[in-house]
């Protein structure tokens, strides 16, 4: 079992590669929990819920709609089912060690990005200025058409965000921590630095900057029994 030991949970795999990694102990050492949701029993981490029968973890994605009572829109985390398994963590002196390792970190900036765009929920704009952030250092290049025209704001966040560099990933993750420390504007025509913020802001993916893209055969790594 799996009881009280860490393990390092890696997400989505893409012809058996892993590209997401997430590391936690069992939640209060619980063994398998069955409920009718999980006939075969389901696993509580920290970051989500492991279901074994499916083999596949509970994770938040941004999502995006229109109030019908205000008709603004608002920006959400929902759940989401991802492929996934569980594994034992390799030894510290390692390749697959480090490799895991530099996921995990860019694994947990993701989700704070995801966290920061979505802490008002009705404060749309910020998600549509990262999205529009994160493409730009993608494509090295200012989207041309208003962002909901392409794609709806939120699917192009998480398409970018998986693409931009570690250093786009980081600076991001700054300008919008200190937008929200800001108090609200005294005036409707005032720009917070997030809003003025370009690709001056927000460094370039380049060739001498660390890809947005890592993956690992998973083939390589021990599964942990369930």
């Amino acid at each position: 079992m799996l009881t009280g030991q860490n393990y390092s949970t890696k997400l989505e795999f893409a012809t058996h590669n892993i590209v997401e990694v997430h590391q936690g102990k069992l939640l209060n050492n619980f063994r398998s929990k069955r409920t009718p949701s999980h006939p075969d029993g389901y696993q509580p981490f920290p970051f989500g819920v492991y279901d074994i029968k499916t083999k596949t973890l509970e994770t938040r994605r941004i999502d995006s709609g229109k109030s019908f009572i205000t008709g603004k829109d608002y920006v959400s985390r929902v759940l989401t089912k991802q492929n996934a398994r569980i594994l034992r963590i390799p030894s510290r002196d390692s390749e697959q060690f480090h490799l895991l390792e530099k996921l995990r970190c860019r694994t947990w900036r993701q989700e704070q990005l995801r966290r920061l765009v979505s802490a008002d929920s009705s404060h749309f704009a910020r998600l549509n200025i990262a999205a529009e952030l994160l493409q730009e250092s993608v494509l090295r290049l200012r989207p041309q058409l208003p962002l909901p025209i392409i794609a709806p704001a939120h699917q192009r966040f998480e398409f970018y965000v998986r693409l931009a560099s570690d250093e786009v990933l980081e600076q991001l993750q700054s300008l919008l921590e200190a937008d929200l420390q800001l108090e609200p504007p005294t005036s409707p025509h005032s720009r917070s630095p997030l809003e003025n913020a370009s690709m001056k802001d927000v460094a370039p993916m380049s060739s001498s900057g660390s890809p947005g893209v890592y993956t690992l055969p998973v083939d390589e790594l021990n599964v942990a029994p369930l």
